[in-house]
């Protein structure tokens, strides 16, 4: 008898879903983790250097450091947000949502 796990069949796309509509489903889980952790990461960034702005006092060094670190979290939620956006421009040229795969058989 094979073991059945009913929240990985659910997040993997249902118990008759096929191999391919599993690994679509799982890559497209994967691509919003990472959209999520790297939307956390980019406030904890922006945080931080707010942070040590705040607390830099007269010291230019740090003050620049702080800015850096805050140019480079912006830098990134660009990279991010230009990911979601190419994934979208896909799913409207090609009629194909690439984050909520389903394969109809």
């Amino acid at each position: 008898m094979p073991i059945f796990n009913p929240v990985i069949d659910e997040i993997l796309g249902g118990e008759s879903a096929a191999g391919d509509v599993a690994v679509a489903n799982l890559v497209a889980r994967l691509f919003q983790a990472v959209v999520m952790v790297g939307g956390l990461a980019l406030l904890l960034f922006i945080a931080w250097g707010g942070f040590a702005w705040i607390t830099a006092g007269d010291d230019k060094a740090k003050v620049e450091a702080a800015k850096g670190r805050i140019t480079n979290a912006i830098i990134g939620m660009a990279v991010l947000l230009a990911t979601v956006a190419v994934a979208l421009f896909l799913q409207f040229v090609f009629g194909f949502d690439l984050l909520n795969p389903s394969l109809d058989v």
